[in-house]
């Protein structure tokens, strides 16, 4: 779980698959269905446990949890300012403290069913393997451009770039024609 807090804001995240041997994408339409409906009924009790012990005032930030299935997280954020200190009256405990070991015990719980998913799923063959090589390969190649994409690394790498004297020896005459040509 990667717990972040922006400005007081909590977001927890949870990649549910990287706890189960096997991914979302690799699963057939059937078994991505069975485990949408697991996670959906995950979500309906952290919605319950948040209602039932979030502690209320405005109700504002209560109101303002978004849990949210985004295969392969299982999102769980709270965007108000001050959720990150929000506690009981009589208690100083933070109390996104409980909404992150309620998910975690919502999904140790899910994991066999999970799992059982997934092993169903796989049974149908060659293709769940080459489906999960192919949503392997399609997430390296996400993060492959990702990581490209980010600026620095990208300076980096051109910087450590080498032309081959080959090239640049045409770049020179190149400039060196330009200039003649100028005159």
């Amino acid at each position: 779980m990667a717990v972040v807090f922006v400005n007081g804001a909590v977001d927890l995240s949870i990649d549910v698959f990287s706890r189960l041997s096997g991914s979302y994408d690799a699963l057939d339409s059937r078994g991505q269905a069975d485990v949408d409906d697991i996670m959906g009924g995950l979500i309906a009790d952290l919605r319950e446990y948040t209602i039932d012990y979030w502690p209320v005032d405005t109700r504002r930030s209560q109101q303002s949890w978004e849990l949210q299935w985004e295969p392969p997280w299982w999102i769980i954020r709270n965007p108000v300012e001050y959720a990150e200190y929000v506690h009981p009256k009589d208690d100083l405990t933070e109390s996104w403290t409980g909404v992150e070991a309620e998910s975690e015990t919502l999904l140790d719980d899910a994991l066999g069913e999970l799992g059982g998913v997934i092993s169903r799923s796989a049974a149908t063959g060659l293709r769940g393997v080459i489906r999960q090589q192919a949503g392997l390969a399609a997430r390296l190649r996400d993060q492959a451009e990702r990581l490209l994409r980010t600026s620095l690394f990208a300076a980096t790498v051109e910087a450590y770039r080498t032309t081959p004297s080959a090239a640049r020896e045409i770049q020179s005459r190149e400039r060196l024609r330009s200039r003649q040509r100028r005159r």
